[in-house]
């Protein structure tokens, strides 16, 4: 996939978002972590959707330009 090329993902979770999401700007969970002031487990969590407080995870949300596209959960 180029820059330019449009990807429609239907019936993602919120993990598989924030890491196609990373993915697709070359970003390693050590970046995110790094942008989003907390920790590379963290981010992992988030990726695989296991438990995260809502706190460290709307950082990462924003650092992604997520916030907002939550499905709740």
């Amino acid at each position: 996939m180029s820059k330019n090329d449009v990807f429609i993902a239907l019936d993602m979770t919120e993990g598989q978002r924030v890491k196609l999401t990373r993915v697709a700007r070359g970003l390693r969970q050590v970046d995110i972590a790094s942008l989003a002031k907390c920790t590379v487990a963290d981010v992992v969590c988030l990726e695989k959707d296991r438990y995260l407080p809502q706190t460290r995870k709307d950082k990462i949300l924003e650092v992604l330009g997520l916030m907002g596209n939550s499905d709740g959960q």
